[in-house]
């Protein structure tokens, strides 16, 4: 006795069940769940509601029980393979630069000096050496 297959419209892909195609012709139907995050459109809402969860739940590679695996981006490995020709004389100079720097805010130590950009902005160079960033 053979089975009856049940056969999508669209490409022709061939289901033993029917819930089975009922299900893959979702597929060939238009993306109407937009993600409010990243704009990456769904066929269906649960799928929406997945792709949502991992914006707020990435998944973050582990290097060891409680350390994160991390790595930096394309961009980043770009400029540090080819660094920037463009270098300021006065940072080349130790003596020249601590100057500049105490100038630059006041009478300070070369472990007091404060981070002027980025995530850590405003914090010293010891707290980043005390917290073990970078």
């Amino acid at each position: 006795m053979e089975r009856k297959r049940h056969e999508c419209s669209v490409c022709n892909k061939k289901f033993a069940e029917k819930s089975n195609i009922t299900c893959y012709m979702k597929i060939h139907s238009p993306k109407e769940h937009d993600c409010d995050v990243c704009g990456k459109s769904f066929t269906t809402k649960p799928q929406l509601h997945f792709h949502q969860k991992q914006h707020q739940y990435p998944h973050i590679p582990l290097y060891r029980q409680g350390e994160a695996w991390l790595q930096c981006t394309v961009a980043a490995k770009a400029v540090a393979e080819a660094p920037s020709k463009v270098e300021d004389p006065t940072w080349l100079d130790t003596a020249k630069a601590e100057a500049a720097a105490k100038k630059a805010g006041g009478e300070m130590r070369r472990d007091q000096l404060a981070i002027s950009f980025g995530k850590y902005a405003g914090q010293s160079f010891r707290w980043l050496l005390e917290n073990d960033v970078g």
